[in-house]
């Protein structure tokens, strides 16, 4: 028999909307005035997160990718602080842990739970996700997204990362599509 849905678990999928309109406030101070939402963030980096499990052989891809994609939510209630302002709160992971916990108990439903290499697969999604993001806004003229590109580059270590990173680092953001319109 199904279970009925509760208030709470629709309350949560309403929270959870709210990353669309948060946006990624490190980009403001390489002066990109509208950057990509935290939704937008996890969306890119849950995919990246699939990816290095599978070429990492991992066993469970698909867990990896949606634990990638939850490990932002509790920015629904403390927002998206950057290096300096999170730098001002005591126990920023704690708080972030139980926020999680919370909005778990809420959503009805247990989230995965990762440890060991399944942990770095999801840090180095992030760091991906956020070169990626900066290498377009370089192309896009904000030289100062370079600082973060090349930062996420150096915090990467597992191989299969450093590797995306290298082909990124060398091809333009736009290639893909000039290269499918030649096909045709």
């Amino acid at each position: 028999m199904q279970k009925k849905i509760a208030q709470s678990q629709v309350d949560f999928l309403f929270e959870i909307g709210d990353l669309k309109r948060i946006k990624r406030s490190g980009w403001w101070h390489c002066k990109i005035s509208n950057p990509e939402s935290v939704a937008e963030h996890l969306f890119r980096s849950s995919v990246i997160a699939f990816m290095i499990a599978k070429m990492d052989g991992q066993k469970e891809p698909e867990k990896i990718a949606f634990a990638c994609l939850l490990h932002d939510l509790p920015e629904s209630r403390l927002l998206d602080l950057h290096k300096i302002s999170s730098s001002y709160v005591k126990n920023k992971h704690g708080i972030e842990k139980q926020i999680f916990d919370e909005q778990e108990k809420i959503a009805g439903v247990e989230f995965p739970k990762i440890n060991g290499i399944e942990i770095q697969i999801i840090k180095d999604a992030d760091l991906l996700e956020m070169a990626f993001t900066a290498k377009e806004y370089m192309e896009s003229g904000f030289s100062q997204a370079k600082l973060l590109f090349e930062e996420a580059g150096k915090k990467l270590t597992l191989k299969s990362s450093r590797e995306i990173y290298g082909e990124m680092e060398s091809r333009s953001s736009q290639i893909w599509w000039r290269e499918l319109s030649l096909k045709k």
